[in-house]
């Protein structure tokens, strides 16, 4: 947990509370009362003088009562040290407050840019117990990188109260944490996992991650492959009982990713080099927990990133924080920067490049890079879908030009479906699929051919 310093600012600006107005619009009834019992002129404008002048002294004496609560109170702003794009977190606000006047406090988050708001806003009553503790904040980041919270603004209301006071703690800009590539693998997903493992299911990634080695055999359980039961044996032993297999290791997968203009177009609110970043960290993590060796490649008109295929988990970790730094670029990407790199490797190796089909032209520059390299490497094209170009194909028709637009939209989708089909008759396999699914298809896809071999 990141906890950094904090500097107090105090405005003297008050908000009148409902009781305040009250009080204050009792100068109002002042005239009325002249008018009924024929008071002087000068009388009523000094009893409103009076009156404004006792209201404006309990005001400031509220006031000096509110900064010297305001000066006891200690908050930690506590942020974890690392947060997942796209995935909800909670950031936590320690408060203290050795005052024994009676309050009441709302907070909120002020909101960085690439973070999106979920539950921002906090109160408590003062004094508070020693086992009191604010609700936290909700948070969602869009992008990934550097994210920093550094103001958090509120309001402090004495009981009983005329009126509310603006307060707000700033902390440094140290106060900060990184934003990585959500990889799948966020703490949820162990809950789930022994969910599924207590109702006898069996995850899809231990069914496929085995080799063709023979190793041992061991008794069935709900949800295993039954193409997998030696029914010999399980003749002689009354019983279901399964073979198993080495896992094959040391496989190569090389994750290219495209990083051109293309795919700055948003998705749910991020762009879709976030989704793009987000599978290949998926795929990173399945792939090292399956033994094999990961290489990054990231590009656009130029190579920002390369990492040969390594293993181990320094390499891992360098793979993602290349992938946390990761922009995208003003200008078209460059598919022959993949040949120049994937043809300097001689060892056999999967290709997986994760680029955007909003243009069914690009397959045709895509083809000519990897078909080269098909015969020694297996290149795999995930191209992510245009959402709001699918959507608008199924809308109904309700005028000329919705249905002019509707007609385009199913042409040019059925364009670069016909165009990807083209490149995985030419042996280039290619999966158009959006944006949520990329991670879950991809993760399939590389089991699939590690289970068949093909690797």
């Amino acid at each position: 947990m990141n906890v950094a310093p904090y500097r107090l600012h105090f405005f003297p600006c008050p908000i009148l509370t409902g009781r305040g107005i009250v009080i204050l619009s009792g100068a109002v009834l002042l005239p009325l009362a002249a008018l009924l019992y024929d008071i002087p002129l000068k009388v009523q404008l000094l009893l409103i003088g009076l009156y404004g002048s006792a209201f404006a002294l309990f005001c400031l004496l509220d006031g000096f009562r509110a900064y010297r609560l305001a000066r006891h109170l200690s908050p930690r702003l506590v942020l974890p040290k690392q947060l997942y794009s796209g995935i909800t977190s909670s950031v936590r606000l320690d408060l203290r407050s050795d005052s024994t006047v009676p309050a009441h406090l709302a907070l909120r988050l002020a909101m960085p840019l690439g973070l999106e708001e979920k539950e921002l806003f906090s109160e408590c009553f003062l004094p508070l117990k020693p086992d009191d503790q604010l609700p936290p904040f909700s948070v969602r980041p869009l992008q990934r990188g550097r994210c920093s919270i550094e103001l958090v603004t509120g309001r402090l209301t004495l009981a009983p109260a005329l009126c509310r006071w603006q307060l707000s703690f700033r902390w440094s800009k140290n106060n900060s944490t990184t934003v990585y590539p959500n990889d799948g693998f966020a703490p949820d997903d162990t809950l789930q996992a022994f969910q599924r493992q207590q109702q006898g299911v069996v995850p899809l990634r231990n069914a496929l991650s085995e080799g063709r080695e023979f190793n041992s055999l061991r008794t069935y359980t709900p949800g295993d492959d039954l193409r997998k039961v030696d029914w010999k044996r399980s003749a002689k032993a009354n019983r279901l009982v399964l073979k198993t297999f080495e896992p094959e290791t040391h496989q190569r997968i090389n994750i290219a990713l495209d990083c051109g203009r293309r795919m700055r177009n948003s998705v749910d609110g991020r762009q879709q080099l976030e989704h793009a970043t987000d599978a290949a960290a998926h795929l990173l993590r399945v792939a090292v927990q399956n033994g094999d060796e990961v290489g990054l490649f990231a590009f656009d008109h130029q190579v920002i990133s390369r990492f040969h295929c390594r293993r181990g988990r320094r390499h891992e970790h360098l793979v993602r924080e290349a992938l946390q730094e990761l922009k995208t670029a003003d200008i078209e990407s460059d598919y022959q920067l993949l040949l120049e790199w994937v043809g300097m490797d001689r060892r056999r190796s999967l290709l997986v490049l994760i680029t955007t089909l909003s243009n069914p032209a690009g397959l045709e520059s895509i083809e000519r890079a990897l078909q080269p390299i098909r015969g020694r490497h297996l290149p795999i094209v995930f191209a992510i879908a245009d959402r709001e170009l699918d959507l608008l194909r199924f809308r109904s028709v309700n005028n000329l030009p919705e249905a002019y637009t509707i007609a385009a939209a199913v042409e040019q989708v059925s364009r670069i479906e016909q165009a990807a089909a083209r490149l995985t008759r030419a042996g280039i396999e290619t999966v158009y699929c959006d944006a949520a699914q990329l991670s879950e298809r991809l993760r399939l896809k590389y089991l699939e051919l590690k289970a068949l071999g093909k690797l």
